[in-house]
């Protein structure tokens, strides 16, 4: 699937040892056939800035990027563009 311009994609992976990470498409590129054009990625960002916040992180670059990763970051998930 050919990445849609208008939207940040955002998806869950996860390792064989079980460690979640947050991936972002960072605007251009294929996706991974398993991420579905019809999936709700507004939904999926919502739902993991919602999670506690369970420590700290330093935020290194400006931009709507940088502080969505910092955030996701706090909430202990790794984070890859």
């Amino acid at each position: 699937m050919h990445y849609p311009a208008h939207i940040n994609v955002m998806w869950l992976a996860c390792d064989r040892g079980g460690q979640v990470a947050v991936m972002l498409a960072g605007g251009k590129g294929l996706l991974p056939s398993g991420i579905r054009a019809s999936h709700d990625f507004d939904s999926m960002e919502r739902m993991l800035l919602g999670l506690p916040v369970i420590g700290d992180a330093m935020l290194t670059a400006i931009g709507r990027q940088s502080i969505i990763s910092f955030e996701l970051c706090r909430r202990g998930l790794f984070v890859y563009h």
